[in-house]
C-alpha cells in the first residue's frame, strides 16, 4: 500500500516582508503618537524669557506684563526710562529738559541731578532715572533683580486675581506642551494671573517676574480681591486746613477801584469765611506778575472774621503761554517768588493758583511749580489750593499728585456747555457736578475737596434759519430778565436739578438752564453726601440774595 506523502508549506518571502514593515510602521507610529504628547523637556534661558539681548539691557515687567522698552543695566545699577517713571502713581520726580537735570523735591528734602552721577543717565537722548531711588520715592512697589537683570512694578492694586498651583507642574513659554520650559513650579505656588487663556492654558507671573502658561485645570482661582496699598510716606507734603466748612467766594476784581466795594459786594450776603479776590496775574513770559492787591481790602476781610486768599491766573501772551513760563527754570522760580512776596506783603492767609491753559506736555511742569511753591507756603502757614475742571476735560493734570502737593483742591463743577459748546445746554446740571465730583473722588481725598458752583448762567439764542447760536454768561438777576423779555416760561427739570424753558418768535428760538437758588441747593447738597471739604462760589455779586438761604443750610 502505497503512503501519503505530506508536502510542507513554505511562507512566502514577500509576505514576510510586508509583515516586517508592518511592525516597523507599527513602531514608528506609536513613537510618532507618544512624542506627540508628551511635554517637552527643552529650558528656556532666562535672558530670552524677558528678551533681554546685551549685557547692557535690564528687563521691565509692568503688573506682570513684560514691556517692550528696556532699562539701562550699567556698572551694577538698573536705570530705568524717565517716560515710564514720570507715568507711576506719585511720582515725585520732574526731568527739565532745557536743563537736563533731573529734580526730586520734597517737603523736607531736595535733590537735583545731572547727566552722568548715579542717579541720571542720558542714554540715546533719553533721560534713565536710577531704578533704587524711584523704588525708594515711588508710590509704585518695585523690585530689582539681577541675573538676569529686571525690575518688577507694581501700579494697579484693585482687582487683583491671583491663582495657586494645585500640583508639582510647569510654566512654559507657549500655551501648549511644546512649549519650552521657563519654571518649575511646586504645588502651592501663588502667581499673578493675567487674565488671557488660550487652548485650556492660563498666563500667570510670579513676583519675580517670570511669566508663562501653565494648564489652566492645574490652577486654582481666587475672587478677584483688592490688595490694598498706601501712598509712600517718603513723598508726602505736610498739610495745612481751616477748621470747620470751607464757604469760600471769589471776588472778581479787574482794576483797582474794584477793592473799594468790597462793602457793597457784601450787604446782602451771609456765610461766607473765605474770599478770593482775583488779584495776582502773570504778566510776561518772564514770570512777573500784575498785582491788584490792596491793604485796606485785606484789614476790611479780617475785620469781618474772614480769611483772605488770592487768586494767581493765566498767562495769556502773544509769546509764549502759562506752562512756557513753568517749563523755563528762570521764569518759573521768579513766578514762585513774586507771589510769595505778595503774600508776605499783605499777610495773605492762602493763595488759589486757577492755570487754565496748561497741555498735557506742560503739566509735569505745572506739578514742579506746585511743589516749589508748596514747600514755601507751608512754611509760612499759608494755604495753597488749585483750581481744576472735571477730569472729563483734563485728566493730565494728575490730581492725585495734586492732592499729595497742595492743601485743597476745587472742582469747577461748571462750564458743562460754554461759547464753544457745539449746541446749547446746562452750565452745571446735577448728572454732571455729580460725575465730576465722583470721578475726582477716585484721585483725591474728600477731606481736600472742594466743590465750585455758579453763580452766573447761560442765555442762548438760535436765530431762525441758521445752524449756529449766540450765548452769554449773565448773573442770575440779569437770567430773570432775559426771561421775562422772551416770555420764558420755566420748568423744573428733576434730572437735571435745575430749572429750564425755551420759547421763540419770528427770529429765534431761546433757552435757559436756570441757575437760581433751586438748582444751587441741589448742588451744595452733595458737599455733604460725599463729605467734601465745602464749597467755592463763582463769583460774588452775580447771584440772587435768596441764594445765601441755601448756601447756609447746606454748608454747615
Amino acid at each position: 500500500m502505497a503512503k501519503k506523502v505530506q508536502k510542507k508549506t513554505k511562507t512566502p518571502v514577500l509576505l514576510i516582508i510586508i509583515l516586517i514593515a508592518a511592525a516597523a510602521a507599527a513602531v514608528i507610529l506609536g513613537t510618532t503618537f507618544l512624542s506627540g504628547n508628551s511635554y517637552s523637556t527643552t529650558v528656556l534661558e532666562p535672558e530670552e524669557c524677558f528678551g533681554i539681548t546685551s549685557e547692557n539691557e535690564a528687563a521691565i515687567l509692568q503688573n506682570g506684563s513684560l514691556l517692550e522698552e528696556k532699562a539701562l543695566y550699567e556698572n551694577g545699577h538698573i536705570y530705568l526710562p524717565y517716560d515710564l517713571v514720570s507715568e507711576l502713581p506719585g511720582n515725585p520726580f520732574y526731568y527739565e529738559n532745557a536743563t537736563q537735570t533731573l529734580y526730586l523735591t520734597l517737603q523736607d528734602h531736595n535733590d537735583t541731578w545731572k547727566d552722568g552721577s548715579e542717579v541720571l543717565k542720558i542714554s540715546g537722548g533719553a533721560a534713565m532715572v536710577e531704578a533704587e531711588t524711584v523704588r525708594k520715592y515711588s508710590d509704585a512697589d518695585i523690585e530689582i533683580f539681577t541675573e538676569p537683570a529686571r525690575v518688577t512694578i507694581r501700579s494697579q492694586w484693585d482687582d487683583i486675581v491671583c491663582a495657586q498651583a494645585a500640583e508639582d507642574t510647569q510654566m512654559r513659554c507657549d500655551p501648549n506642551k511644546k512649549g519650552s520650559v521657563v519654571a518649575e513650579i511646586p504645588a502651592g505656588t501663588t502667581m499673578t494671573y493675567l487674565g488671557v487663556e488660550e487652548k485650556k492654558w492660563s498666563l500667570v507671573a510670579l513676583d519675580n517676574g517670570y511669566f508663562g502658561y501653565i494648564e489652566t485645570d492645574k490652577l486654582f482661582f481666587d475672587e478677584p480681591v483688592d490688595l490694598g496699598h498706601e501712598p509712600n510716606p517718603a513723598t508726602s507734603f505736610r498739610k495745612l486746613s481751616m477748621d470747620g466748612t470751607i464757604k469760600m467766594v471769589w471776588h472778581y476784581v479787574d482794576v483797582q477801584e474794584n477793592n473799594e466795594i468790597l462793602d457793597y459786594m457784601l450787604e446782602d450776603t451771609d456765610g461766607i469765611n473765605v474770599i478770593c479776590p482775583t488779584w495776582l496775574t502773570i504778566k510776561n513770559i518772564k514770570g512777573e506778575l500784575n498785582s491788584l492787591a490792596d491793604k485796606k481790602y485785606v484789614a476790611n476781610i479780617r475785620k469781618r472774621g474772614m480769611k483772605a486768599w488770592t487768586m494767581v491766573s493765566d498767562y495769556y501772551g502773544s509769546d509764549g503761554s502759562t506752562g512756557a513760563i513753568l517749563q523755563n527754570p528762570e521764569s518759573r522760580i521768579r513766578l514762585e517768588e513774586e507771589i510769595l512776596r505778595t503774600v508776605e506783603e499783605y499777610g495773605l492767609d492762602g493763595v488759589n493758583i486757577d492755570f487754565e491753559t496748561i497741555t498735557e506736555e506742560q503739566a509735569p511742569a505745572f506739578l514742579q511749580f506746585l511743589r516749589e511753591l508748596s514747600i514755601r507756603t507751608h512754611n509760612m502757614g499759608v494755604i495753597l489750593s488749585t483750581d481744576n475742571f472735571v477730569p472729563l476735560y483734563t485728566r493730565y493734570y494728575n490730581r492725585e499728585a495734586q492732592a499729595k502737593i497742595v492743601d485743597y483742591l476745587i472742582i469747577m463743577g461748571y462750564d458743562e456747555h460754554t461759547e464753544y459748546s457745539s449746541e446749547p445746554g446746562s452750565v452745571a446740571s446735577l448728572p454732571f457736578v455729580r460725575e465730576g465730583i465722583e470721578e475726582t473722588l477716585e484721585e483725591v481725598p474728600k477731606e481736600q475737596l472742594i466743590l465750585g458752583v455758579p453763580f452766573y448762567t447761560r442765555t442762548w439764542t438760535e436765530p431762525l434759519g441758521t445752524d449756529y447760536f449766540e450765548t452769554e454768561a449773565v448773573s442770575m438777576p440779569k437770567a430773570e430778565e432775559f426771561i421775562k423779555k422772551k416770555k420764558i416760561t420755566l420748568a423744573w427739570n428733576d434730572t437735571l436739578g435745575q430749572n429750564f424753558g425755551t420759547a421763540s418768535d419770528d427770529s429765534a428760538v431761546y433757552s435757559i438752564w436756570m441757575e437760581d437758588a433751586g438748582s444751587i441747593d441741589k448742588k451744595l447738597q452733595l458737599v455733604g453726601v460725599y463729605g467734601l471739604a465745602g464749597a467755592a462760589a463763582w463769583r460774588l455779586g452775580l447771584e440772587n440774595a435768596d441764594v445765601w438761604e441755601v448756601w447756609n443750610r447746606n454748608l454747615k
